[in-house]
């Protein structure tokens, strides 16, 4: 992209961990997590590129087909929930 526009910027939209993805991703909250911290890590790489960060979503279907959510149905947090805060939290551009 620097060669067409070096002054471009971007959004990071709809990232974060899958938790469940049918038989591809099976329901695993740790890995979501996982995902989650390195989503930040290469945010923090390319800071200097991306101006927006967006976690796809906040509420979990308990591994009920797509779920990608930061907490589970019935609201109590995941292991991603506290990878994001704890890595929002402490992230500067």
């Amino acid at each position: 992209m620097r060669r067409y526009d070096r002054h471009a910027r971007f959004w990071l939209t709809e990232t974060g961990g899958v938790v469940n993805f049918g038989r591809a991703w099976p329901c695993n909250e740790k890995r979501a997590a996982s995902r989650i911290s390195y989503m930040f890590k290469l945010a923090r790489k390319f800071r200097h590129n991306i101006t927006r960060l967006y976690a796809f979503s906040w509420t979990g279907s308990n591994c009920q087909g797509f779920d990608a959510g930061l907490v589970r149905a019935n609201g109590s947090t995941r292991p991603g929930y506290r990878t994001f805060k704890s890595k929002a939290r402490s992230f500067t551009r």
